[in-house]
């Protein structure tokens, strides 16, 4: 144990002072922040564009109440255009919107014509316009009284609230959409967290084989302890780093704004903006503006239980991360080049791209036959079991696919150094699963 010690803070220490590490830590919360700030400044930043669309009217009945917008002209013309390419030249309009005489009955006798594919803002604008005027139309054109007002009230929307009991018996709030957004953050966090680290696990391998370095090491202790020492070392180290990019990218972002001045007035025109890209937007939008604040959104959580969450995650990540990372040292510590490596290296991937892919089927149906058996499987089950505890799982299975996982990870890592141990002092030829099958025996 006090080997593993020394070269977990031998990792530490080595990797810690590294340009690479130290960079990276600066410039990816430079890169988040951005990725969080900018979508909020070009929504609020009004290029100055102005469309100017011309309007041929063959219903006339239309064409009238076409109102200009703020960055929307229409431009009525009396007669048809024969040319409208010369048109469009010659005027150096965006568009012609040509309106059909059947419009009020063939909702697609419409069109617009430009040089160069219309801007979405632009686009959206006109059919928005269009469905509005034909719609009031139509309705006149019944001469019921009060018409609109009757279809305003016949259009329902019905919000059905989604009660569990939790382990204390106590009503709670839930909602799918909810879980499936959690689930898909933790399984997709896992994912990425085992495929980097254990990416950085086995480089850090080669590295030190092609250098000598480990023929050093070897010498002083024994090829286990190496091999833990460096999972676990750069475990610690991947972890630190995570933690510190969190908080820059909290720091950065909030700094940020509070010198782009983003007030109450300016997230609204950028959550007005948005809205017409992003329909899901729209709808949070909405709820936000009906109750005031976050809680009506974030109430699905009270169904959920965070502690759990939370240590079933860090018990499946270490897990997983432990298991993959054994592998990926094994297959390493039998090659001299990254490159070697790919062939090798496929087989490991394989359940965990796996894995990622039956999480996209946890959110339709996460107690399935697919779900229980996937995130009972060791190799699948670090992806898969959080993202089942988000829904709600029985506490047998988590113990058991848990029980599972650890016995796994035993065995894997165990076969794992007699790989290691063996290959990582072989020089001069490559090596494949047939040789590390080989030295498992031995």
């Amino acid at each position: 144990m006090h080997n593993i010690l020394l070269i977990i803070n031998r990792e530490i220490t080595i990797r810690v002072r590294k340009k690479s590490f130290l960079v990276s830590t600066f410039l990816v919360p430079l890169l988040f922040a951005g990725l969080m700030v900018l979508p909020s400044l070009l929504a609020l930043w009004d290029s100055g564009k102005h469309y100017t669309i011309g309007v041929v009217d063959n219903s006339n009945a239309i064409s009238d109440s076409l109102h200009t917008a703020k960055n929307l002209t229409y431009v009525k013309e009396k007669d048809s255009i024969a040319d409208i390419q010369t048109y469009l030249q010659e005027k150096g309009y965006e568009g012609l919107l040509v309106i059909g005489k059947n419009i009020m009955e063939d909702t697609k006798d419409v069109a617009v014509y430009s040089l160069r594919t219309l801007a979405m803002d632009a686009s959206e604008r006109i059919d928005r316009d269009l469905q509005k005027i034909v719609r009031k139309q139509r309705i006149t054109s019944y001469q019921i009284e009060g018409l609109e007002d009757i279809l305003k009230k016949t259009d329902v929307e019905i919000d059905v609230r989604a009660v569990v009991f939790n382990e204390k018996g106590e009503e709670a709030e839930t909602n799918s959409g909810m879980a499936l957004v959690i689930s898909y953050i933790l399984g997709g966090l896992i994912y990425g967290l085992i495929a980097a680290s254990g990416a950085m696990v086995m480089s850090g391998v080669i590295e030190e084989k092609n250098n000598r370095i480990v023929e050093v090491l070897v010498s002083s202790v024994r090829s286990f302890d190496l091999m833990m020492g460096k999972i676990v070392g750069i475990a610690l180290v991947f972890l630190i780093q995570i933690v510190a990019w969190i908080i820059l990218t909290l720091i950065i972002v909030t700094v940020a704004g509070n010198l782009l001045n983003l007030g109450a007035g300016d997230l609204n025109q950028m959550a007005s903006t948005m809205s017409s890209v992003d329909a899901s937007a729209t709808g949070i939008m909405a709820k936000l503006e009906a109750s005031g604040s976050l809680q009506e959104i974030l109430k699905p959580l009270e169904s959920i239980n965070i502690s759990q969450l939370l240590v079933v995650f860090l018990f499946f990540f270490f897990g997983g991360y432990f298991l993959y990372a054994s592998m990926y040292a094994a297959i390493g510590s039998a090659v001299e080049e990254a490159s070697d490596a790919q062939q090798l290296i496929l087989p490991v991937t394989i359940p965990l791209i796996i894995g990622f892919v039956i999480l996209m089927n946890i959110g339709r149906s996460p107690d399935s036959s697919i779900g229980f058996w996937f995130s009972m499987i060791p190799l699948t089950s670090p992806i898969i079991m959080p993202a089942r505890v988000a829904y709600g799982v029985d506490t047998w299975e988590v113990l058991l696919s848990g029980v599972i996982l650890l016995i796994t990870f035993v065995f894997v890592t165990w076969m794992a150094s007699r790989i290691y141990r063996h290959g990582i002092l072989q020089y001069g030829k490559k090596f494949g699963w047939k040789d590390m099958a080989k030295w498992m025996k031995r």
